[in-house]
């Protein structure tokens, strides 16, 4: 029976593994695209014809990232929290079963 239970904590400790991975991906994700955003305002504002709507707009998307940015790194700042829980309860289970 205890053999069970620190099988279903390492089952669910790799599902909240598997979600932080998943987030961070998200979060590089979110940075690349900042990158690109910020090159293309550079070229935008390099540009002969300048188009201030366009480059307003890339602007506008640029503060909607950096919003996406904060937000996952809350995401995964509770997820890892989450995580250090769940390796406590893992750590507890396994102590049940060599004793």
């Amino acid at each position: 029976m205890r053999e069970k239970e620190l099988e279903e904590r390492q089952m669910e400790m790799a599902r909240i593994v598997t979600a932080l991975n998943t987030q961070q991906e998200k979060l590089q994700n979110i940075f690349q695209r900042q990158k690109e955003n910020t090159l293309m305002q550079e070229t935008l504002a390099a540009a002969e014809n300048l188009d201030i709507f366009q480059l307003e707009e890339h602007r506008t998307f640029g503060i909607k990232l950096i919003g996406d940015a904060k937000n996952q790194e809350r995401i995964i700042a509770n997820t890892k929290t989450i995580l250090e829980r769940k390796q406590l309860e893992v750590k507890e289970a396994y102590q049940k079963v060599e004793t």
